[in-house]
């Protein structure tokens, strides 16, 4: 038996189509008693979970390893693909963002600690901190040139 031969609609105005017990009064979705009431806004939201979920990316996706910069620029080029063609829950896509900007972010700094490394192995190490200090400076503050040295030129005889 159909809700709708009870003589309930849809939010469309057909006859509802849920098949339901021939004693009961109504589905879920027309109990208007309490009970009805908590147990159809339940299904709700387990239905808006289930449906968010299917917005995920299959288990089989293989996600590849931040080791390198130019992974993480394949890889984002690859989910700005997927998510202009695909329905992927932009949620998902934002946290996985926040991850390759976190391994960009450590890939930067280990690159930062091999340049303070080299310029520690210089031998001079005065003028290799005032130049550690001059690159870590901001972009914006305008910078000297270097000392331009004239070198000597062998003259033809």
């Amino acid at each position: 038996m159909r809700c709708g031969e009870k003589g309930f609609l849809n939010a469309d105005g057909h006859p509802c189509g849920q098949t339901i017990a021939a004693t009961a009064k109504s589905c879920l979705w027309h109990d208007t008693t309490p009970k009805g009431k908590r147990q159809a806004d339940l299904q709700r939201k387990r239905g808006g979970l289930v449906s968010r979920a299917k917005l995920a990316l299959p288990a089989s996706y293989l996600v590849k390893p931040f080791d390198s910069v130019d992974s993480i620029i394949e890889w984002a080029h690859e989910m700005a693909g997927k998510v202009l063609k695909e329905d992927v829950d932009p949620r998902r896509t934002s946290e996985a963002r926040g991850f390759a900007q976190l391994a960009l972010s450590a890939h930067q700094a280990r690159t930062q600690q091999q340049l303070v490394d080299a310029l520690l192995r210089l031998e001079h190490g005065g003028a290799a901190f005032a130049l550690l200090a001059r690159l870590q400076e901001s972009t914006t503050a305008p910078r000297r040139p270097l000392p331009w040295k004239a070198l000597e030129q062998e003259t033809p005889a």
